[in-house]
């Protein structure tokens, strides 16, 4: 009996202690359980703040948000690509804010497939995308569709900002 408490005491704590990730993963929460996902290069929290201000690009130039806000796949890294050029690596839960040159550009995502969308892009303009994974019947169908600004900037203010490559 004399046991009793500290051996409770023990299973208590150690059921609030993290579960262990490994490296290359970070906690995220997937079907209401924590889970490792697929970690990729994040931007600073100013940077993440600064782009959830959602203020207009900078001149002559238009702006391209890219949120992957589900967490299918967890442990898979979709790479975007911009006119074919590789830009940044999303996770689950984060997105990427690209200004770009005004005209036609091709945005494309990679994850086990491609799934990409043609843009005309005026200058001043910003535009709103979102990636996902479904997952049916054991098949995996991935999408990249347009959103409206209201829509996509409440999942972008759920997510976290990826590291934009330099182009």
């Amino acid at each position: 009996m004399k046991y009793v408490l500290p051996i409770a005491l023990i299973l208590l704590l150690s059921a609030c202690a993290p579960l262990p990730v490994h490296e290359g993963y970070e906690y995220c929460s997937h079907q209401g359980r924590l889970r490792e996902c697929i970690a990729v290069p994040l931007a600073s929290s100013t940077q993440d703040a600064q782009a959830k201000q959602f203020l207009p690009p900078e001149p002559g130039k238009g702006r391209i948000y890219l949120v992957r806000p589900y967490t299918h796949q967890p442990k898979v890294k979709s790479t975007v690509f911009l006119n074919d050029k590789a830009v940044a690596e999303l996770g689950p839960r984060t997105y990427v804010a690209i200004d770009v040159e005004p005209g036609r550009q091709k945005l494309k995502v990679h994850t086990e497939a491609d799934v990409s969308t043609a843009i005309d892009v005026s200058p001043g303009q910003t535009y709103y995308f979102q990636y996902q994974q479904d997952l049916l019947f054991f098949t995996v169908t991935e999408k990249l569709t347009m959103l409206d600004a209201l829509k996509a900037q409440a999942r972008v203010r759920q997510s976290r900002r990826a590291v934009a490559i330099s182009m």
